[in-house]
């Protein structure tokens, strides 16, 4: 139980990171999604709030450390980050199949025997609740569109609040044109 613990802790942390790599998100999804029994519907909605608390982290992290410009850069690079990898891992593959990426990759994760990555060395010191394991897929069906759009459109109204109150804050360290222009460079 505890190592199920911290794989989910891990993924929820990995989530939080300003940068996703877009098979490693699968990944972290999937086991989100087969440790917890949850919904796809459930893991976007931990998926969005985890993006919008990496969001709210550059401005609290760059209120020390970062120049107003690397601020503003990684804040727009984090929210194009998210909307790609919501087209590419939630939305449909085609218009022709309602699968998402996610969904194609939960079924063949399901369909994976867990030992065939554990080196055999491993196996025989596992304990056997880990070597038995066989993850189940219990209804889980695709985001249909309009819901996507739903908690995206509210993800995007809430990371505005954040971006608008994080720049307004950034903000009061700029004090001449010049400074200004270099953010609108950016």
């Amino acid at each position: 139980n505890s190592f199920k613990i911290s794989i989910v802790q891990s993924c929820r942390n990995y989530l939080k990171s300003s940068q996703l790599d877009e098979n490693v998100t699968l990944d972290t999804l999937s086991a989100l999604i087969l440790l917890e029994g949850c919904s796809l519907e459930q893991v976007y909605c931990w998926f969005l709030n985890h993006r919008q608390e990496a969001i709210h982290g550059i401005f609290h992290s760059s209120q020390q450390v970062q120049s107003v410009k690397v601020t503003v850069r990684e804040v727009m690079i984090t929210l194009r980050q998210t909307l790609l990898l919501i087209s590419r891992i939630f939305a449909p593959v085609t218009k022709e199949t309602s699968c998402s990426q996610l969904l194609n990759h939960l079924t063949d994760s399901a369909q994976d025997h867990c030992n065939q990555y554990i080196p055999e060395y491993l196996v025989a010191r596992l304990p056997s609740y880990i070597t038995s394991y066989k993850p189940q897929l219990s209804n889980v069906t695709n985001l249909s569109t309009d819901v996507i759009h739903k908690y995206t459109h509210q993800w995007i109204n809430s990371c505005y609040s954040i971006i608008e109150t994080g720049l307004n804050n950034v903000l009061i360290h700029v004090n001449s044109l010049k400074g200004l222009a270099g953010i609108r460079d950016v």
